[in-house]
């Protein structure tokens, strides 16, 4: 375990000037209000350490941005990291109202119909569709709940991230507030909802929109894969291997965060002390959630 320990060390000193070198500096003294949101949808009553990590890592690097994780559950007072979370200064959790969400919105007749309730991707489906009208009656940044922030994200403006091939995510969204880009992507949604379809209102529409082109996409822009996107969901797993630890970050040190596929690998764990690329980026990027993590394991 001594050795385990110390070759951390050693990898922490070894990335320390690539991960310092892209930070970038606070913002201070502004009075524009900044929000980046984080949706769980599926009703749970607890955050797994990667949904910890994730929010602080946005709270660390974006001081002056409101950091708000939309809930359609009541969280327990039994979760561990949700305690944690609630000693960032700018970090609040809502657990939302879903019908006044959607009311008045290009989306309210579709979520009144319910028919999302009917498919087997339901959490999915309303995740979607919540990301939009959030963003559409607020405006901000949104991030899914395993998108590792690593640099400050008050740079961007009105856009999506290209995916390796070249198709939009909505795992990260930046928009003002009643973007019309946002209007045509709801209305779209709501037009062509397949409930049997897991992208139906996700990558697929917003592929389909891209392609399209037309007045709402003008004025967007569209993020190279190297901005969140640097090691793509097929690879995934080399954010657990500790052989591949430097290339990771060699990838990654341009970038703004990165994202672990959790529907992939949510069923994967590092060993404490590994030096793999998502130990590190916790350590240097969610330092409290990574410190309860390993307590945790201790005990």
């Amino acid at each position: 375990m001594q050795q385990n320990k110390a070759g951390t060390l050693v990898m922490l000193l070894m990335f320390s000037s690539i991960l310092s070198g892209a930070r970038l500096q606070l913002i201070r003294n502004t009075t524009e209000v900044r929000n980046i949101w984080f949706i769980e949808s599926s009703g749970s009553q607890d955050l797994p350490f990667i949904q910890a990590c994730a929010i602080e890592s946005a709270s660390l690097h974006n001081p002056a941005y409101f950091i708000t994780l939309l809930t359609t559950g009541q969280l327990a007072a039994s979760c561990e990291y949700c305690t944690i979370l609630q000693t960032l200064p700018n970090f609040r959790s809502i657990r939302t109202d879903k019908e006044q969400a959607f009311l008045s919105s290009p989306m309210e007749a579709w979520y009144g119909s319910k028919m999302y309730n009917h498919s087997k991707y339901r959490v999915e489906h309303l995740s979607d569709a919540l990301r939009y009208v959030t963003l559409w009656w607020h405006g901000g940044i949104y991030l899914d709940l395993d998108v590792i922030t690593m640099r400050s994200l008050h740079s961007l403006t009105n856009g999506l991230v290209l995916e390796e091939s070249g198709r939009p995510t909505n795992s990260i969204l930046i928009f003002d507030k009643r973007h019309r880009f946002l209007k045509t992507v709801m209305k779209k949604c709501a037009e062509v909802y397949n409930p049997t379809e897991w992208t139906t209102c996700g990558p697929n529409l917003l592929q389909s929109l891209y392609q399209s082109g037309g007045s709402s996409a003008q004025n967007l822009t569209f993020l190279k894969a190297e901005t969140f996107l640097a090691i793509g969901w097929k690879r995934w797993k080399w954010f657990f291997e500790q052989t591949r630890t430097t290339a990771v970050f060699q990838e990654v040190r341009e970038s703004y965060g990165v994202h672990l596929s959790n529907h992939l690998s949510k069923h994967t764990t590092f060993q404490i002390g590994s030096g793999c690329a998502y130990e590190l980026l916790a350590v240097w990027n969610c330092p409290r959630s990574y410190k309860h993590l390993v307590s945790k394991n201790r005990s």
